[in-house]
């Protein structure tokens, strides 16, 4: 069963005000990052994220690390700067 809304609201809340800019909630079954998540290392897209790149295919779906899986939380936090730099257009 998905996440409920009131759930994905609370969690929200809860991360923003731990500090987190953005969170996103899914359901496990993702066939598009199944297909399109090996190309991130092909294409070098992993940036310095070598351990990316070192195993996509237990990247591209959690129930490969995780069989009992239901939902997938995912955090962000903006590590950039909070004004456009002089060169920034």
């Amino acid at each position: 069963m998905p996440v409920s809304t009131l759930l994905k609201e609370s969690l929200t809340r809860e991360a923003r005000a731990l500090g987190f800019d953005c969170i996103g909630v899914t359901i496990r079954r993702n066939r598009a990052g199944r297909k399109t998540f090996p190309r991130i290392p092909r294409h070098r897209r992993h940036g310095d994220m070598d351990w990316l790149a070192a195993s996509p295919e237990r990247r591209a779906d959690p129930r490969v690390l995780w069989p009992g899986v239901r939902s997938v939380i995912m955090l962000g936090v903006n590590y950039g700067p909070d004004e456009k730099s002089a060169g920034d257009s």
